[in-house]
């Protein structure tokens, strides 16, 4: 899993995909009820036991614990995205608002749900382990849909890297830009780009399929390429084994705009399709 270092040099790495965060132009008046100043509680009271990023389950476990006798609706889970504007001081606020937003909506008794995110920071690992229908508006950060085993999620915004980590089941749309890394160790489900895709594009991945409308960078097919090649210039000496390489094994990558440098390198199975021409096929 990635570790919140990594994160952050992703971020400056990929900052240039990123379009421009959606506007605020009024505040917005949120009438709480007693569901959503538990969950509020709730929220405030929580400090991880586990180091974050570290031990994914353990974490949204924790998280679903501490709702799990709260009654509440989806529109009360909208209010709480809303209100989370006020608690963005809180430490490593991006990281907890987004195990907590996953367990709220995995552990809720109905199917949809909407996420306001636009008046914040970009929050990570929204949606993880998620089998619910998931409506982003506004921007997001890092490991969005990880380990997602259904449903859907639907982001009209940009978001970071590590998108749908460890996806197994169900669909993600994003409807702007990607900053990179997508996909890795997906094993099955769809992912779908509307906008441009950074590099690394189904690292590890074995099964699924990964759809970008518009371009893409460096690497499709590979995950960590970028950082090795350039630190040992020589392709003769790079293995998989010995430089931390993770290739593409299984599932299908399109591609329908511009594609970057070296589209399946190291990719031991798989498809990758680049406007409408099969150039990697094993």
């Amino acid at each position: 899993m990635v570790m919140l270092a990594q994160q952050t040099a992703t971020r400056r790495k990929f900052g240039g995909y990123k379009g421009e965060k959606p506007k605020i132009v009024r505040e917005v008046k949120v009438e709480e009820n007693q569901a959503v100043r538990q969950i509020v509680q709730a929220f405030q009271n929580y400090h991880p036991n586990y180091p974050l990023g570290a031990k994914d389950e353990a974490l949204y476990e924790e998280v679903a614990e501490l709702v799990r006798d709260i009654d509440y609706s989806a529109t009360d889970v909208t209010k709480f995205s809303i209100m989370l504007k006020e608690f963005e001081e809180k430490e490593y606020f991006t990281t907890i608002a987004g195990y907590f937003l996953s367990a709220l909506i995995n552990s809720g008794n109905e199917t949809d749900y909407r996420i306001e995110a636009g008046n914040l920071p970009e929050i990570d690992y929204l949606g993880t382990f998620n089998t619910k229908n998931i409506t982003v508006i506004g921007n997001v950060g890092d490991n969005l849909g990880q380990g997602m085993r259904g449903g859907s999620i639907v982001v009209f915004g940009d978001t970071y890297g590590d998108l749908g980590h460890s996806l197994e089941q169900g669909e993600i749309v994003v409807k702007g830009h990607v900053a990179g890394n997508i996909g890795p160790g997906m094993k099955g489900g769809r992912i779908t780009i509307e906008g441009n895709a950074g590099d690394m594009i189904g690292g590890a991945m074995e099964g699924g399929e990964i759809i970008i409308l518009g371009g893409a960078g460096d690497d499709v097919g590979c995950y960590h390429c970028i950082k090795e090649i350039a630190r040992v210039w020589d392709f003769e000496r790079i293995s998989p084994e010995t430089h931390l390489i993770q290739p593409m094994k299984g599932g299908k990558i399109v591609v329908e705009g511009n594609i970057g440098r070296r589209p399946g390198l190291f990719a031991e199975g798989g498809q990758i399709i680049h406007k409408g021409k099969i150039i990697f096929d094993k």
